[in-house]
Order: structure tokens, then sequence, then C-alpha cells
């Protein structure tokens, strides 16, 4: 390849490196200049300047998305100045794997079922981008504008209702987390976002100098739910009462499906509902808010007893 030649970078784990290696040369017998590592770096290179270096000078990226590339942290850092970088940014997942935060609202080529199919999508998107190729500058300085989008891979308030849409029925937990996100904001103190890789939020209420979760909710790829921590709000008065715990659990109880309960050591557990059984009807999500609200009105009418 030569140095002014435009090329697309390929982000990936190593843990894809036949599937990586069998894209590039398809991409490359479909006339594209490809930079990957598996084949790019010499040793003695500088490994983390030649991967900047790269990443500074493509025309275009090309992530292979597994769930081995959604954990990897390198993958995460060039994705991530990509999108810095205003590069053109291609997603070929190749495992059924929700996006990670900063890649979730990018449209992906789904390589999971029919290869040919997928690489000439891909092909004819890459077509698009290098139709008329900018100069490559070889020491670009970029300018991000003040108003530009912050990309990160870490949840927060705009990422992480995107993020559950993307798991099945996805749509429909996204809006009763939201719904939740809002309540929470009304009556908790402070609600506080957590988790690269296992999103979630967790509302907090303040009791004297301490900040205490009351109930948090977790994306979990195969059954998001809300959760609320008995065992810690254990420490806390009333509820370092395990009549006070019981009682918690037994109005939780109420809201599983008929055939279900929670047994009596959850007192000292963290008790979880999930989103699409057991809070799948307004009834029953308004039945939950009462519960937390109880749990906050109690907490706020005593002092902690722990430190």
């Amino acid at each position: 390849m030569q140095v002014n030649t435009p090329y697309i970078f390929m982000s990936h784990s190593s843990k894809n490196n036949a599937f990586t290696q069998k894209l590039t040369d398809d991409l490359q017998a479909a006339h594209f200049n490809v930079w990957v590592d598996l084949e790019a770096l010499r040793d003695g290179d500088r490994w983390v300047h030649e991967i900047q270096t790269a990443l500074e000078n493509c025309h275009a990226i090309v992530v292979i998305m597994s769930k081995a590339a959604r954990e990897s942290e390198w993958v995460e850092r060039e994705t991530l100045m990509a999108l810095d970088l205003r590069k053109p940014l291609f997603i070929a997942r190749i495992e059924d794997v929700p996006l990670p935060l900063q890649l979730i609202t990018r449209q992906f080529t789904d390589f999971t079922q029919d290869y040919p199919v997928a690489l000439q999508k891909l092909i004819e998107a890459l077509n698009k981008v290098f139709v008329t190729p900018a100069p490559i500058i070889e020491a670009p300085i970029i300018a991000v504008p003040e108003d530009a989008p912050s990309y990160s891979a870490d949840p927060n308030e705009n990422n992480f209702f995107a993020y559950l849409e993307q798991i099945e029925q996805g749509d429909y937990m996204a809006l009763i987390a939201r719904e939740l996100y809002q309540w929470a904001k009304h009556h908790a103190d402070s609600i506080e976002f957590s988790g690269k890789f296992n999103p979630a939020y967790h509302v907090k209420v303040k009791i004297a100098d301490k900040e205490v979760t009351v109930f948090s909710l977790l994306a979990y790829m195969r059954n998001p739910g809300v959760q609320i921590p008995l065992d810690y709000l254990g420490k806390y008065a009333p509820y370092t009462d395990l009549a006070e715990r019981t009682t918690v659990l037994k109005a939780l109880s109420d809201l599983l499906q008929a055939d279900k309960n929670f047994t009596p050591d959850h007192a000292n557990k963290r008790p979880t509902l999930t989103l699409t059984q057991d809070l799948d009807t307004a009834e029953e999500l308004e039945k939950f808010k009462e519960i937390v609200l109880q749990i906050i009105m109690r907490l706020r009418e005593q002092k902690p007893t722990a430190s």
C-alpha cells in the first residue's frame, strides 16, 4: 500500500484474526487498500504509535464486532478515536451481540447469516466513501467543533436507553426504563450510571452524609430487570429490622407471576424483577413505584445506623 493511498483501517480483536484475515482478503480483492495489524506491523515498531498514525490517516474504519471485540479495550480506544476524528465508520457484526455503548447509534452489516450477501452490502457502502477519495495528510490537525457530540464507552443518559433498545423487546424495555428514570429524577436525590459491559443505573437517596441505593435498573443482555438491594438496605434503619425487609419482599412477590415467589432468604439478598414479565403492565409499574417510594420515605424519616 502506498503511503498516500486511501485505505481502510481494520479494528478487531485478536480472537477474530481468522475472520479479519478473510474479510481483509475479500476487500483487497474488491480493490480496496486495507491496513490491518495482522500484516502491517513489523518487529520493533512502536505498536501504539503505528495504530494511532494509521487511524489518523485512514479514509475509513471497519470494526469487526463480536463478543471479544465488544470487551476489547483496544477496539474501544480505536473506535472512540475514529469517532472523534470524524472518520467514516462501518461495523461488520460477526456475532449476535449488542453494539457497545459508543456505537449504538451506528448501522451495522450483519455477517452472522449470509457472508457473501453481507460482504456485498459492505462493499457497496464503502464504495460510496471511496468514490471521491479525500486527500491523505501526513500529520493531520483535527479541529473538533465545540458543539461536537461526546462519544463515550461508559453508560450515561444519552446512550443507556438506546443500548436497551438493541435487545429483544428492547423498545418496550427502554420505555419502562425511561419511565422509571423520569420518576426517579423527581423522587430520589441522584441517579448514577455504571457498567461498561453490563450497563445499569442506580437510584439513590441521601441519608446524612451517604447516598443509599434504593433500586437499580440492570440492562442484562438476556433479561433486563430492576433490583432492590435488601441486603444493602439492611444497614440502614428501619431496614435493619428483618421484618421490615420481609414486608418489602412480600410486596415485590406480589408483582411476580402467579406460580413464582421470592423465598424468605431473599430478604437478605437482592430480589430482581424482570422488565418483560414482572413489570409488563402499567398497574405493575405503578405498584413498583409505590414500593420504592415507601422505601425512600422510610429511609428519610430516620438516621442510618451503619457507617
